[in-house]
């Protein structure tokens, strides 16, 4: 008797035991959220969505075709352009979280492809990212410190308790609602280095030959400077443009264009010559004003084409940022005007096409010779467009794409300008790539922006 109550007494501690392991409860996907933010040193302004709310079912299907077998989860994702994100996914068994975890690897890897060309570093970013699996739980890390965040999303799914709250974290970040909002920069002082005073005429195509010789001046670096745009995403316009003058663009129409009221950049550009708008669009009578009063500002007589070049790519820098919403799906749909000078100047928000198509405007209606250069950027991955000029009979390359560096950051004045009137050769070792039989070589660095 003694040793079958023995043997039951064992049974009972077993069983005791197992119930007791089996009431341990997995962390919750807001628990691994905060112990993975929690992982990192920094943060950029971050916004979060949980399962439930709404909104949460429309960006988890970013990562899935189907977002049936999700029971949890949270996705933080970054104010402007940052690469940070976070998403952890809890699915109704193994078998769900197993093919969770391939659709959301394939997003990860197409995702530096929206960065390359204008934000490399957060490009870098995103190719350093991990998707992690245990179990039922995915998680999706894109950080700083990715390896440091994998590493607190295997710690408290073992037990180990997050040091704060999701929502303590998040307003521990910088919040987005302290970001300034871009304003007109004054007129800027370019260097005082005149050029000869005969307007060249306007052509559309480039007729100079490129030249053979090697370019001089300062050494390019490597890339461009990441540039997180810093104000609130402008509400779109209600249709797309037509690419504006220059060689026709490869980049796609994000909206199919109304047939209405499409950006007409010779229509515009005839109105400015004459003064007459009234056989205008709307849009095109809306871009019509904005040019023509930032001309009556910002240019006068007395300027040389350098300085009213230079003029008007501050402008351009200072209204508008890149369209927030192609770089990065957590806001929303793209504004359909992002590549024609409506987006631009209107709504402050481009694409490459907005700022060399609105740069081509500016310098068409003020008799700068100026051609626009669609080709493509980081190892020929990327559409871009950028411009050239002619000053003094010498051709130079201006990206104002590349060159507006907004954000929560200072950026110094070389990092406004480190792609304004640059030889051909900087651009090739900045990664920018075009067919170059048919667009001239700019070697010349006497226009070249003084630093």
């Amino acid at each position: 008797m003694k040793r079958i109550a023995a043997v039951c007494l064992l049974f009972i501690l077993i069983f005791t035991s197992c119930a007791e392991k089996s009431e341990v409860r997995e962390p919750s996907a807001e628990q691994l959220a905060a112990a993975v933010l929690a992982s990192q040193d920094t943060l950029p302004p971050l916004y979060a969505v949980r399962y439930g709310e709404d909104g949460f079912e429309d960006y988890a299907s970013l990562y899935l075709t189907d977002v049936s077998g999700v029971t949890d989860g949270v996705i933080c994702y970054p104010y402007g352009v940052d690469a940070t994100e976070l998403a952890v996914l809890r699915f109704a068994d193994a078998d769900a979280a197993e093919t969770g975890e391939e659709s959301m690897t394939d997003y990860l890897l197409s995702r530096a492809s929206a960065f390359e060309g204008y934000a490399p570093e957060q490009a870098a970013q995103v190719e350093n990212g991990r998707v992690v699996r245990d179990g039922r739980t995915v998680l999706l890390a894109v950080f700083r410190d990715t390896d440091a965040s994998v590493e607190a999303f295997e710690a408290c799914i073992d037990g180990a308790a997050p040091s704060g709250t999701l929502d303590s974290l998040l307003a521990a970040s910088p919040s987005p609602s302290v970001e300034p909002t871009k304003e007109p920069s004054a007129e800027p002082t370019p260097a005082a280095t005149e050029e000869p005073t005969e307007e060249p005429k306007v052509t559309e195509e480039p007729s100079a030959e490129p030249a053979s010789s090697e370019p001089s001046g300062t050494e390019p670096s490597a890339a461009p400077s990441e540039v997180p745009p810093e104000t609130a995403a402008p509400s779109p316009a209600e249709e797309a443009s037509a690419e504006p003058s220059g060689e026709v663009s490869s980049e796609p129409e994000i909206y199919p264009p109304s047939p209405d009221d499409l950006y007409d950049h010779d229509a515009v550009l005839e109105a400015y010559r004459s003064g007459d708008a009234s056989a205008l669009s709307p849009k095109n009578a809306a871009i019509y004003e904005c040019v023509t009063e930032a001309i009556a500002e910002h240019i006068n007589d007395g300027m040389s084409d350098y300085e009213k070049e230079l003029a008007v790519h501050d402008y351009i820098i200072d209204c508008g940022e890149y369209d927030r919403a192609v770089l990065y799906p957590g806001f929303g749909s793209p504004d359909p005007d992002n590549s024609n000078p409506y987006g631009t100047l209107i709504n402050g928000s481009a694409i490459c096409s907005g700022y060399s198509g609105t740069f081509q405007l500016f310098m068409d209606m003020l008799g700068i010779e100026c051609v626009t250069v669609n080709g493509t950027a980081n190892a020929e991955r990327e559409d871009h467009a950028w411009n050239m000029v002619r000053l003094g009979g010498e051709w130079y390359c201006v990206d104002v794409t590349w060159d507006d560096p907004v954000g929560l950051v200072t950026h110094s004045a070389f990092e406004r300008h480190q792609y304004f009137n640059v030889t051909s050769e900087y651009l090739r070792a900045t990664g920018h790539y075009w067919e170059e039989e048919n667009v001239p070589e700019a070697t010349a660095t006497e226009f070249a922006w003084k630093h």
